[in-house]
């Protein structure tokens, strides 16, 4: 197929129906990604490999974070603000699997990044905050053979890397093969300050205490990727294509702590130790040690079929499984080790047909099976802790069925429309000792996108997006299963707040969200593009960790713990802004169309508010008011050298959580720079530093107790140097 045809793609990425000509064999120039960009039906952004590569990142994680409307949270990306859960990932189009580690994933075997605003029928509509499709590498035209080579700096030693990928065209038959190895090694400080102010068996102190302790975590590992694809095209009718994907890693992790307990009532500081019998010493943290390994296996098959000129028929189907392993224990005396399975298989049909000369449509389903196996041991001093719940293993089995129909439009020269729905039902149940509890739902999606070009180039553009969205259960979230905090393990007697239990729901309902998108986009000569655009959510059936004072099962005595649950209505609304292109181009009149430097800049704005929980600051978690980035590339005229830079910044706030708990989180910076050398036309080097600035980051979670959990993260600069030749 030609290559303008394989980029004339539907909102769902798959490849429209041709209902004005025949098929034409064609070896086109490839489309940048600001043309993919503007011939979308829908509002999404795409980066390929420039923004992929220029920083000389090893891992995916580390680009997502400065991909505009991006932020890493607990080791995931999210958009616009929003938490877990709220951004949809997904892996060549499917959603990624459980357990997928996104800061292993090389780069190099990414074809590109699809950004999406809002959900289209024919994928899943998980996607509250938007969608990230990782697009993994396809099967080259003619042979390709790559290698990738790094060391890189964070703490105690160097660590390498490397990646292979070779592909090539045999016939009617094409391959690509990317292989790679990582290490990681780090050293994480942490000042830790934990405030008991009200504590009972402190009164002896006065009005309040707090315990100092100074953490140093070191975290090392190893894994490897390979995400083989064969494609066989027995004639210009159909195409059949397997994708596998295989990533196999261990991990470390020692935390060792520095006890600095400081009282309020000691102006002299006296700072008792744990040994010194203060009443602060059950309260401290303890040294601990972990050791696990994961696994994700993948296998996706789909058979594409033309039926004619106006139609086409595309059958896919995947086999999933996720599984991990831990083992580690505590100075307390505390062990565990245990691990969990998640297995998965989905089945999907795709009819696209033409609706006359001016509509493509498509109609279809996805079925999807998943079963999570959880088994967990946790002994004390060797004796098991919950008697009822430990080496017996718990179960959650997820089904989903979805049945879409979507339509584009092309109304005129200047108008296009997609409209469509999507209907799923999910049924949840969780399996366990003494448990059998389960939940059915239904959600129906409807979407509509519109766009305007506002010049016959389509030059500029307007988008409007009306869409329904939801965000169902983790199965982590529903299993009743207590997880009894780190330093209260006796349960005869109380936890305090700051450090509570943990425990599922099997009651929690799905999310539901209803989005508007609006936004106005010019695309410059040089393949840049400035964006301005405006979101609203109204979230129904929020759900959200709280923490309170509860009579378990598992005590004799009430514990504090922390469960999700649906508590109220939210709203979140924000401004986009996006900025990307020569400097020329950006500032005329001030800068030499000449020079050869490319600006990029982004401002986002946010705002949210909780029903039902009492303000200021009752925003959603996560949300921050607002983010900005700013970063330039220049090439040196007539020198093979190249530099550029990023800076990223995200302001402190407070989130009121409920009436009795809060978060504060710190100002986050972050100073990213690289140099390139294009030794010849096959090869480069490439020296970047991340986190230059070495920022720390602050973060608080207190109660109107008075009891607080305060911790700083010291930032630390990380090195790399990386080689890359084509053979």
């Amino acid at each position: 197929m030609a290559n303008a045809q394989e980029a004339d793609t539907g909102a769902g990425g798959a490849d429209r129906p041709n209902v004005r000509a025949p098929r034409v064999e064609v070896i086109a120039k490839p489309q940048s990604d600001a043309d993919l960009r503007r011939q979308s039906s829908v509002a999404k952004q795409i980066y390929g490999r420039e923004e992929l590569d220029r920083f000389g990142d090893t891992n995916v994680l580390d680009v997502l974070k400065r991909l505009p409307g991006v932020s890493v949270q607990g080791g995931a990306p999210r958009m616009r603000g929003l938490g877990s859960g709220y951004t949809l990932i997904l892996l060549n189009g499917e959603p990624a699997p459980p357990g997928f580690q996104y800061d292993q994933l090389d780069p190099a075997q990414i074809e590109r990044i699809e950004i999406s605003r809002a959900p289209t029928a024919d994928q899943s509509a998980q996607a509250v905050a938007g969608s990230i499709n990782i697009i993994l590498k396809q099967a080259p035209r003619s042979l390709q053979r790559q290698l990738r080579a790094g060391l890189s700096y964070r703490a105690v030693r160097p660590t390498i890397g490397f990646s292979y990928a070779q592909g090539e065209r045999i016939g009617d038959w094409s391959y690509n093969l990317p292989i790679s190895f990582f290490q990681w090694r780090g050293l994480n400080r942490t000042l830790l300050e934990r405030g008991l102010i009200e504590e009972p068996s402190l009164e002896q102190l006065g009005v309040g205490a707090s315990s100092l302790q100074q953490g140093s975590q070191q975290v090392w590992g190893h894994g490897v990727n390979l995400s083989p694809q064969l494609r066989w095209r027995p004639g210009s009718e159909q195409e059949f294509s397997a994708q596998g994907f295989f990533q196999r890693g261990q991990w470390n992790n020692s935390l060792a702590y520095l006890n600095q307990p400081v009282f309020a009532g000691n102006p002299d500081g006296m700072g008792l130790g744990a040994a010194s019998g203060s009443p602060l010493a059950a309260y401290l943290e303890p040294d601990q040690r972990f050791a696990g390994g994961w696994t994700n296996a993948n296998a996706q098959l789909r058979w594409e079929r033309r039926l004619g000129d106006d139609r086409k028929l595309e059958l896919r189907a995947s086999a999933r499984q996720s599984e991990g392993d831990f083992d580690g224990s505590n100075s307390y005396g505390r062990r565990a080790f245990g691990g969990n399975k998640d297995r998965n298989l989905t089945q999907g049909a795709r009819l696209a047909f033409g609706l006359g000369e001016s509509h493509a449509a498509s109609l279809g389903w996805d079925l999807e099976w998943r079963e999570r196996h959880e088994f967990r041991t946790v002994t004390v001093n060797g004796l098991p802790q919950l008697l009822d719940f430990e080496g017996f293993p718990f179960d959650a089995r997820i089904s989903r069925q979805a049945l879409f129909v979507q339509d584009e439009w092309e109304i005129d020269a200047q108008w296009t429309t997609y409209i469509g729905m999507r209907h799923e039902r999910i049924s949840l149940r969780a399996e366990g000792v003494g448990l059998g509890q389960g939940s059915t739902s239904s959600v129906t999606t409807p979407v509509w996108h519109v766009q305007r070009k506002l010049d016959s180039k389509g030059k500029d553009m307007l988008r409007l997006s009306l869409s329904r969205s939801y965000k169902a259960p983790e199965p982590w979230q529903i299993i009743p299963r207590p997880t009894v905090s780190n330093l209260f393990s006796d349960l005869n007697r109380a936890n305090i707040e700051t450090s509570p239990d943990r425990v599922g729901n099997p009651s929690l309902r799905p999310e539901l969200a209803s989005g508007l998108d609006l936004a106005l986009e010019r695309y410059l000569p040089s393949g840049g593009v400035i964006s301005v655009g405006g979101f609203y959510r109204q979230v129904d059936q929020l759900v959200r960790n709280l923490t309170r004072l509860r009579t378990v099962d598992w005590s004799p005595v009430p514990r504090f713990v922390s469960m999700p649950e649906n508590i109220a209505q939210a709203n979140s609304y924000g401004l986009e802004l996006e900025v990307k292109g020569a400097v020329g181009e950006l500032l005329p009149g001030i800068a030499n169309p000449r020079l050869p430097i490319q600006l990029r800049a982004a401002l986002n704005y946010y705002r949210s508010d909780v029903r039902g929980i009492p303000g200021p600051d009752n925003r959603l978690d996560g949300q921050q008011p607002w983010s900005a980035l700013l970063g330039m590339d220049h090439r040196l005229a007539g020198l093979p050298l190249s530099y550029g830079f990023q800076y990223t910044v995200n302001p402190a706030y407070r989130t009121t959580q409920s009436a009795l708990q809060f978060s504060q989180t710190g100002r986050v910076t972050s100073f990213d720079a690289y140099g390139l050398w294009r030794i010849d036309r096959a090869s480069s080097l490439r020296l970047s530093v991340s986190n230059l600035s070495a920022a720390d980051r602050l973060s608080l979670n207190g109660f109107s107790s008075g009891d607080y959990l305060a911790t700083r993260a010291y930032g630390q600069r990380q090195y790399q140097l990386g080689y890359e030749r084509r053979l």
